[in-house]
């Protein structure tokens, strides 16, 4: 408006002028007219056309100073749309810092109005913690008198962080304004957002190979687990077999020398132990094939709850002696199981059996069962002395025991291990020293048409 101003004054001096200089003329002419005729007809006329070549240079004038002003008011209108309402924000700060001109958008994402921006400290609007990050980009910008761009966060009226990104020049060409700065301020919370959560992905992501990682690596050690006992299992039935044989030709002649001998009696009952050495040995041998194939029993419909509570009842008298107390926390709506009842029941009592002499001084055995749509679990748990971590990965291996002789073979987990398999189950132990030992059997849900 300031320069639409001056160029009206200016039109509006000149055409008093030409006012004027037209009514003297005119003044003349009247005067020369009717006192010097011979006057008037030589230097009136020259004074005419002077007068119409001022004024027609007036008007070009004129004309240029229109063009100019429009030209002017159109420049001053663009400036103020392309300043107003710029993406980013625009201020202007004195030497203390202090907003003395700011745009729309500078405003709005503020959050407040531009008169409420105006003379106060840009730095009121920092955030506590970015506080020395805004001073040091000051004291660059002073230093070197060069252009600085710095990332921060800004504090609005409602509370939320607003993340900007500020670049600042110093005013030097002018000296009235010399020492002011020239700051754009851009929006970049939406960034700082999208690198928040990619972080977070990030990490998310990391977790998730971890996990799948170590997953990967117990399945692995589980099938290498499962190679390594399928292997034993294999060769002990063959040696099984091999030694069969023979063993129950070795029975066969004690008894016929028995019959047909007669012995005193302290020959007699060397030779009853060695039949009843014989005979164990024999079962020995079976197990070790059990280990590998099951009976040649037939799957039928099984009521795992039912089968349990008959173990439980075989066990009763052990537990009382023991001073066990069993806790049952059967599932709800537990399926029919299709597999081979007396091994089933065999496994059961196995994993029972270690946890009643893990109990030798009283203690809990917990039973539960759960199923989902793939399978059925069956836990047992006790809280005994544990298995030592260098023993877990073998106790499945058949003849490893920590027990004493005359506890056990060994073979009962190794047994209860290819039963489990052959039902195209699994089953692990998760144990410590002190804690017990829960064994997990995961057996899964098929129909009679299914099983073989």
């Amino acid at each position: 408006m300031i320069h639409g101003r001056q160029a009206y004054m200016h039109k509006k001096a000149a055409n008093e002028r030409f006012a004027d200089l037209r009514r003297r003329a005119l003044d003349l002419l009247d005067h020369y007219e009717q006192t010097d005729p011979e006057i008037f007809n030589g230097n009136i006329k020259k004074l005419i056309v002077e007068l119409d070549t001022n004024r027609i240079e007036l008007e070009l004038q004129n004309e240029d100073l229109r063009i100019a002003q429009t030209e002017i008011e159109i420049s001053r209108l663009n400036y103020n749309e392309l300043y107003e309402f710029a993406p980013v924000g625009y201020l202007t700060l004195d030497g203390d810092c202090r907003i003395v001109d700011t745009n729309r958008r500078a405003a709005q994402m503020l959050n407040m109005s531009k008169g409420q921006l105006l003379n106060r400290k840009f730095a009121a609007f920092i955030h506590v913690n970015d506080q020395d990050i805004f001073h040091l980009h000051k004291q660059q910008l002073r230093d070197s008198g060069q252009r600085q761009s710095i990332h921060l966060r800004l504090k609005t009226d409602n509370g939320s962080p607003l993340y900007v990104q500020l670049a600042s020049a110093l005013r030097l060409e002018h000296e009235e304004v010399a020492g002011q700065v020239l700051m754009t301020m851009t929006d970049i919370t939406a960034l700082e957002q999208a690198k928040t959560e990619i972080t977070a992905l990030n990490k998310e992501l990391q977790r998730h190979v971890r996990q799948r990682t170590i997953k990967l690596q117990e399945t692995q050690s589980q099938l290498l687990h499962s190679e390594k006992l399928a292997a034993i299992g294999t060769l002990a039935a063959s040696i099984a077999h091999e030694l069969n044989n023979p063993l129950q030709g070795v029975l066969n002649v004690l008894k016929g020398v028995r019959r047909r001998v007669s012995l005193d009696p302290e020959d007699s009952e060397l030779m009853d132990i060695a039949v009843d050495e014989c005979k164990r040995m024999r079962n020995l041998l079976k197990a070790l094939q059990d280990f590998n194939r099951p009976t040649s029993g037939t799957r039928a419909p099984l009521d795992l709850h039912s089968t349990l509570d008959s173990v439980l009842l075989l066990y009763k008298k052990k537990f009382d002696t023991k001073n066990i107390r069993v806790e049952k926390h059967y599932g709800e709506q537990i399926p029919i199981l299709y597999a081979i009842a007396d091994q089933i029941k065999q496994v059961a009592m196995n994993i029972l059996a270690n946890a009643v002499d893990a109990c030798e001084g009283g203690g809990i055995i917990r039973i539960s069962t759960q199923a989902d749509q793939a399978c059925i679990t069956l836990i047992i748990k006790d809280n005994g002395v544990g298995i030592n971590p260098l023993h877990q990965d073998r106790i499945f291996e058949p003849f490893f025991s920590t027990k004493s002789e005359v506890k056990g073979t060994g073979l009962g987990l190794s047994v209860s291990y290819g039963i489990i398999r052959h039902h195209n189950g699994t089953i692990t132990v998760h144990s410590s020293p002190g804690n017990g030992s829960e064994f997990r059997i995961n057996l899964p849900i098929r129909g009679p048409d299914r099983a073989r």
